[in-house]
């Protein structure tokens, strides 16, 4: 009997133990990345972006971008203006610009303005990040739909920018709940040659 109960004990603290790992094991997976400083060490990490002063129209830099999949749906400009056939989503008093007849159905936003961040925190008009192959493929690897933000991972796009325009008076919204903001001026650039940049920690 005694050495029944020993068996049982020692079976119910092994089982406790193993348990106890496992549990430790899920919140250090669920819970570190929620609270470490990863936009800090984005922008600590990723390669220098040209400077702001050395934007110019007609010229081209390399600029590196902060993104997260669901950009692709969040971000959106308001305005009448256009260039060749890129414009905002919305023209400027807030109303949905449609796509003509014959535009694809889905072309990753091939000809839709975006408003972006660069790593140094300046605003940029840019469309057809997401048809970026490279971009494309992480939208892809990562779906956004149904996930929540902290378990996405901020990411970095490093690319070379071709100035076309610069806007004053750009309304920007954030997300798809957030008001429409007055953000001044922003340089409207067309991308190539995109990278997603690995951060090494």
């Amino acid at each position: 009997m005694v050495e029944e109960q020993s068996k049982k004990v020692s079976f119910e603290q092994i089982l406790g133990g193993r348990m106890t790992t496992a549990l430790v094991l899920l919140a250090s997976i669920v819970v570190i990345p929620c609270f470490a400083p990863l936009g800090r060490l984005i922008t600590r990490k990723a390669p220098e972006t040209t400077g702001r002063e050395n934007w110019e129209v007609g010229h081209s830099a390399q600029v590196n971008l902060t993104i997260i999949t669901p950009d692709f749906r969040r971000l959106a400009c308001s305005s009448d203006q256009r260039f060749g056939d890129n414009h905002c989503s919305y023209d400027s008093a807030g109303k949905a610009i449609q796509p003509p007849a014959e535009a694809p159905r889905d072309d990753n936003k091939k000809h839709i303005l975006q408003p972006y961040r660069s790593t140094d925190k300046q605003l940029l008009l840019i469309p057809g990040l997401w048809a970026q192959p490279e971009v494309a493929t992480r939208l892809h690897e990562e779906p956004f739909l149904g996930v929540p933000d902290k378990r996405l991972a901020r990411f970095v796009v490093s690319c070379t920018l071709d100035f076309q325009e610069e806007w004053n008076n750009v309304r920007v919204r954030w997300n798809t709940s957030a008001q429409w903001s007055d953000q001044g001026k922003a340089m409207v650039a067309v991308p190539r040659n995109c990278k997603v940049v690995k951060i090494q920690p």
